[in-house]
Order: C-alpha cells, then structure tokens, then sequence
C-alpha cells in the first residue's frame, strides 16, 4: 500500500517509454559533448589519443 504511488508513477514513465528514451539520449549526448575535448587531452596525455 505505501509503494502504490511509486508503482503507479514508474508505471506511468514506463508507459512513456520513447518519450523517457529520448530525454536520456538527449541527455547523454550533451554529456559527450562537454566531456569530449577532456578526454581527448587526457589521451594525448597517456599517449593513447
């Protein structure tokens, strides 16, 4: 009874499935992006870049 409200809400988001996968791939992508050029450096820095 207590976890009804969660279950109900993660059904929901489950239920909006591309919707939640499009927002994580959105996210995941700006995370490349301001990541990329440090990790660059850091591979030239180890010699692996």
């Amino acid at each position: 009874a207590e976890f009804a409200p969660l279950r109900e809400r993660y059904e929901a988001l489950m239920a909006q499935g591309s919707e939640l996968d499009d927002l994580l791939a959105h996210g995941a992508d700006k995370a490349r992006k301001q990541t990329r050029p440090l990790l660059d450096r850091v591979r030239d820095a180890i010699g692996i870049g």
